[in-house]
């Protein structure tokens, strides 16, 4: 839900959009826990193929898990044409303690301010569904030896303030995706939740500057 403004702002910019609401996202920590990534690609690619039957050109875009599914749906489908790929959560220190706490505990407090303060509206979980943190780590473990099947022009923005995932995932994403075009932005005063944080209109006006360059060749 945190992509939403940033959707809302191609849409006004008259691009069609698609946001789909991953399994388990807006409902209940329980109901995330019932989940796997599985179900959140398929979701993903539900949504992809909606846009691809009625447009020339798809570019495919997310946070977190959302870029995570981004570069997934990159390596299966090269005729996407872009990627935007925001906080990409390639890489957290905090999900190899689900190894072993998946176990013990469905779900556990986080241990951190869980509303940062962005000017836009924050929405989320106040817990850790433990186990669908398993489904995360799982995936980046998929996810990271396909990087190199990623050919699409890619933009990646990531804070430097993060302290959801480690930053450095960014990085590990563009030095080993094969896109000939890619650029990865830090921004300096933002968290995890980059499209909402302190710098949105930055990050907005990047990404709207990047679709654009794509669409004009």
């Amino acid at each position: 839900v945190e992509i939403r403004p940033l959707a809302q702002f191609f849409h006004q910019k008259g691009f069609s959009v698609a946001g789909p609401l991953l399994p388990g996202h807006g409902t209940s920590p329980e109901d995330l826990n019932a989940r796997n990534w599985k179900e959140w690609l398929a979701a993903a690619d539900e949504s992809y193929q909606l846009l691809k039957s009625t447009s020339q050109r798809v570019i495919v875009g997310g946070e977190s898990l959302g870029g995570l599914l981004s570069l997934y749906l990159g390596s299966l489908h090269p005729e996407i044409a872009g990627l935007l790929l925001y906080a990409p959560a390639l890489r957290s220190d905090k999900l190899r303690q689900t190894r072993l706490a998946r176990f013990f505990k469905a779900i556990v407090p986080k241990n951190y301010p869980v509303k940062p303060k962005e000017p836009l509206p924050w929405q989320g979980y106040t817990v850790h569904p433990v186990k669908a943190a398993y489904q995360l780590y799982s995936l980046q473990h998929i996810v990271e030896p396909r990087l190199k099947l990623v050919n699409q022009p890619t933009l990646i923005v990531q804070g430097e303030k993060d302290r959801t995932i480690d930053p450095r995932g960014a990085q590990i994403i563009y030095d080993s995706i094969s896109s000939s075009r890619k650029e990865l932005v830090w921004m300096k005063n933002s968290g995890h939740c980059v499209v909402i944080d302190q710098e949105y209109e930055q990050v907005m006006a990047i990404s709207l500057s990047f679709v654009q360059s794509i669409l004009s060749r």
